[in-house]
């Protein structure tokens, strides 16, 4: 049986997971491109896919927090790709789209509630999404396509602060491996 000793740390998998498909949906909310293909599969695989994963082994090394976010948010990225591709063949109105963002903030707040002694680029990306997560509900509720631009641009930075904390995650396998 393997110890939750041995397993490696997942955050960076995670971090980089959700900053990279955040930095990708953001740019194309911020009105640089439509969203494609390349933005869902970078949802689906980056911000789906490896979050899990993260979320999984985190469980398994009995750290509640880490295994809660990062399985909760691999499901939302998912969960935003199924319906961008309509998989129901059913069309989303804006308002039940602003609800789903609501519902996603208040989780988001929910998460943050247990960064406050974190480090802040940690502290930023989960109080930047709480923001982020109102502005796309807003845009979503007042059809503005200017609120949805800009937190395109908000998602940005927390998609590259979540990028930078798990490159601060990763860079700690040198220190550990050192010896």
């Amino acid at each position: 049986m393997t110890s939750s000793n041995t397993l490696a740390n997942p955050s960076a998998l995670g971090l980089f997971g959700f900053g990279m498909a955040t930095i990708v949906l953001s740019i194309s909310n911020a009105g640089a491109f439509d969203p494609n293909t390349a933005v869902l599969a970078m949802g689906f695989m980056c911000g789906g896919v490896a979050q899990i994963i993260a979320g999984l082994i985190d469980f398994k090394k009995n750290n509640m927090f880490g295994a809660t976010v990062f399985t909760m948010f691999g499901l939302f990225w998912m969960t935003l790709v199924a319906i961008k591709l309509n998989l129901a063949g059913i069309a989303t109105e804006p308002a039940t789209m602003g609800t789903v963002f609501v519902v996603w903030g208040t989780l988001a707040a929910v998460f943050s509630l247990c960064v406050a002694k974190k480090n802040i680029p940690l502290r930023l990306v989960f109080y930047g999404l709480i923001i982020l997560f109102a502005l796309l509900a807003a845009s979503e509720f007042a059809e503005m396509e200017l609120l949805k631009n800009i937190a395109g641009v908000l998602g940005v930075m927390c998609g590259a602060g979540a990028f930078y904390v798990g490159v601060t995650e990763f860079l700690k396998c040198k220190e550990d491996h050192a010896s």
